[in-house]
């Protein structure tokens, strides 16, 4: 049996399960989620998911893991780092297999490249939200829309940036952004989703921008909030994004399409996967979105842009 720890936020939860499964298959194991309701998130998997995955309860993990004689392999992110742990291995012969990822897991010898994206997306179809929260979004609304996403951990409440923590994607490096999409597109606008609502009308007040005001806590309503922000955000032609978000790589699985990540120091998130972080490119994103959205073709994870 392969069991994957969900501990983390949501969308860590989400590239967790996606990636876990993915390697259960692979080594011809049964796939069980452990998702315990927590400080991170205090909502449970029913109240997510429209889904057949199967969850083991703390008790049962327990039962399955100490019995005398039982053998187990644990992948541990936090003992090591977020994306170094020791990836799984096909030699291994544990009776249990236990992950506990921050993101989606690999095999040893793996790199995460746009295949392992394609993967993750396909995947994501075994986990679908529950429709009584689908049903409160309109991504169709924003298909003209670029959305933005700015991370709940990336600023003070006052919306001064959080230099402690993450620190990478700045309030101002998301305006220089926009107004570089606005120059190429003067009448875009804008879907923001961020918990703080200073900072959305901050920017409401320099751009074209709309928003829902949402519950900015960390409660189930505020995950189900930002679970309705997800599916709008997927709606848009393009997205900005803050750096090393799960919230924001989750909605390049979900739409298909580059994210642009907007990083106080763009050469620091070169390279990452599913992600361009050229501020120059991003109008030239929107363009080619926008194009094949006319032509009804499809984009996918394409990585080249019209220079």
């Amino acid at each position: 049996m392969l069991v994957v720890s969900c501990t983390s936020g949501l969308c860590n939860r989400i590239h967790a399960i996606l990636g876990s499964k993915i390697l259960a298959h692979k080594l011809g194991r049964d796939f069980s989620v452990y998702w315990p309701r927590n400080g991170e998130l205090d909502l449970s998997f029913q109240a997510l998911f429209e889904s057949d995955t199967k969850l083991i309860s703390q008790k049962d993990l327990l039962r399955r893991t100490a019995y005398p004689g039982c053998t187990l392999k644990v992948y541990n992110a936090n003992t090591v780092g977020p994306r170094e742990y020791e990836n799984v291995g096909q030699d291994d012969t544990d009776e249990t297999i236990l992950i506990k990822p921050w993101t989606s897991p690999l095999m040893k010898g793996q790199t995460h490249d746009l295949d392992q994206n394609k993967a993750l997306s396909k995947t994501l179809q075994s986990l679908p939200f529950r429709k009584s929260l689908v049903s409160k979004a309109t991504p169709e609304k924003y298909q003209s829309y670029v959305g933005v996403h700015i991370r709940y951990g990336d600023y003070r409440k006052s919306g001064i940036n959080h230099t402690e923590c993450f620190s990478q994607s700045s309030v101002e490096s998301f305006e220089i952004s926009m107004e570089a999409i606005r120059v190429a597109f003067p009448e875009v606008r804008f879907y923001v989703s961020c918990p703080n609502p200073d900072i959305k009308r901050r920017l409401a007040s320099r751009f074209n921008v709309e928003y829902r005001d949402i519950d900015p806590t960390r409660s189930p309503q505020g995950i189900k909030d930002a679970v309705v922000d997800l599916i709008n955000l997927s709606g848009c032609v393009f997205c900005l994004g803050s750096y090393q978000s799960q919230f924001s790589q989750f909605l390049s699985l979900m739409s298909n399409k580059i994210i642009g990540m907007v990083c106080d120091n763009p050469h620091v998130a070169y390279g990452t996967c599913g992600m361009s972080s050229s501020l120059e490119d991003f109008p030239k994103w929107v363009e080619k979105y926008s194009n094949a959205g006319m032509a009804q073709q499809e984009v996918s994870f394409d990585t080249h842009v019209c220079h």
